[in-house]
């Protein structure tokens, strides 16, 4: 199975992939939230991805397919940000991510 980019939309989400991700065979995640933004866009090469915590609203002005995948669920009944948290496979950017990457930057 191919290594989809990971796109979250908190550096929460983005931080958490990185530090416990590579120990489940997960590849970094990308964020424009906060600092994560200056480390950079997904590869240009990359078609499909893997997008966590988005509106599907955001995520349809950048991708031209957007399915829901799945809804976090932290199995532990704790109600925190990424409780319930939508997870999305995207496909079709609408753009090359010079053009995209900046409608992801988000500071807050």
């Amino acid at each position: 199975m191919p290594r989809l980019p990971l796109l979250t939309s908190s550096y929460a989400e983005a931080g958490a992939i990185d530090h416990f991700g590579s120990a489940l065979g997960l590849p970094g995640a990308y964020s424009g939230h906060d600092g994560f933004w200056y480390w950079g866009p997904p590869p240009a090469s990359a078609t499909t991805f893997v997008a966590v915590g988005f509106e599907r609203g955001f995520l349809t002005k950048v991708f031209g397919n957007v399915r829901l995948a799945r809804l976090l669920n932290n199995h532990l009944d704790v109600n925190n940000d990424n409780q319930g948290a939508p997870v999305w496979v995207c496909q079709q950017p609408r753009a090359g991510w010079s053009a995209l990457w900046p409608k992801f930057r988000y500071l807050g």
